[in-house]
């Protein structure tokens, strides 16, 4: 990127822009964690992965580790949701969630959602295990080591990397080096430092990070941007996120928030469930994308 002569570099070409809406995600590195030669994992944030080793999550047993990193990630309950699941399709699996989070970012502590103290209680609840605050360091052969030395043995593993923002985010001078190359953004969407170029979804720093979220986000982008050319435009009165952790196909556990500006107090919250009719209605969603990804790849 160029963005001080408004040009971005592609592989499809070189671009001029006057605006710039980036929407690029993040990427998951795996290069800041030591991994053993051999060692297997399922990582659910990696489609290939995943595809690859479906049998691995459908028959885990005996030890189960399921591990994530420090803040933010992607879809923050995910890893949760997937002990609920292995729990349930393998009662006798003995689970424990190694979580990477220290501490909230002073600017995330109001967005955190009120889900978080009824899952703990549902894990305590079905014999799910914690260990929090400790990033994994390295990925052995049946055991992960931990960033103060500790040493988790597994059988089965489920592990996150890292997630971190674009090196040429930070080149560009569009990111901070400092918060893993995730863009802040002002209350318009728009990067810090710039009026012409605006960030929305997992690259935003921010703890929310949906497909709601960033639905919301563009559209509040998106009006800025008419405003600006002299157009008229109503942006949303607020942000809007929802969740659901399946405990089962039948059971889950729904939380929603409002909030406004981009790093403000939440407005509403509510917490739902368990829940058949929510678990169903995720359960559907969740095949209506199954269908999509499918057809997509036979066009391939």
């Amino acid at each position: 990127m160029d963005p001080g002569n408004r040009l971005v570099y592609t592989t499809a070409g070189v671009f001029q822009y006057r605006y710039l809406v980036l929407a690029p995600g993040i990427r998951l590195a795996y290069e800041d964690v030591s991994i053993e030669p051999g060692a297997k994992y399922v990582n659910i944030y990696d489609d290939s992965n995943v595809l690859s080793n479906i049998g691995a999550l459908r028959n885990a047993r005996d030890r189960v580790v399921i591990a994530h990193p420090g803040l933010p990630y992607r879809c923050t309950s995910a890893p949760y949701e997937m002990a609920f699941l292995i729990k349930w399709l393998n009662p006798q699996a003995e689970i424990s969630v190694v979580s990477g989070v220290k501490e909230i970012p002073a600017e995330f502590v109001h967005q955190i959602s009120g889900l978080g103290d009824k899952v703990a209680s549902l894990m305590e609840e079905r014999g799910i295990g914690f260990i929090g605050g400790h990033e994994v360091v390295e990925v052995r052969a049946n055991e992960l080591v931990l960033e103060d030395g500790d040493v988790v043995k597994y059988d089965s593993l489920v592990w996150t990397p890292p997630h971190r923002g674009w090196p040429w985010l930070v080149e560009a001078g569009l990111a901070r080096e400092g918060e893993f190359g995730y863009i802040r953004v002002d209350d318009n969407m728009r990067a810090l430092g710039w009026d012409d170029i605006y960030a929305v979804g997992d690259v935003v720093w921010h703890v929310v990070k949906t497909g709601w979220a960033a639905f919301y986000e563009a559209l509040v982008a998106s009006a800025k941007i008419l405003e600006d050319m002299g157009l008229e435009a109503k942006p949303p009165g607020f942000l809007y996120s929802e969740d659901a952790v399946r405990l089962t196909p039948q059971e889950a556990v729904r939380g929603a928030k409002a909030w406004w500006p981009i790093y403000g107090d939440i407005l509403w919250r509510n917490v739902y469930g368990p829940s058949r009719e929510d678990a169903e209605a995720k359960y559907q969603w969740m095949n209506a994308m199954k269908k999509i990804i499918l057809e997509a790849q036979s066009l391939l």
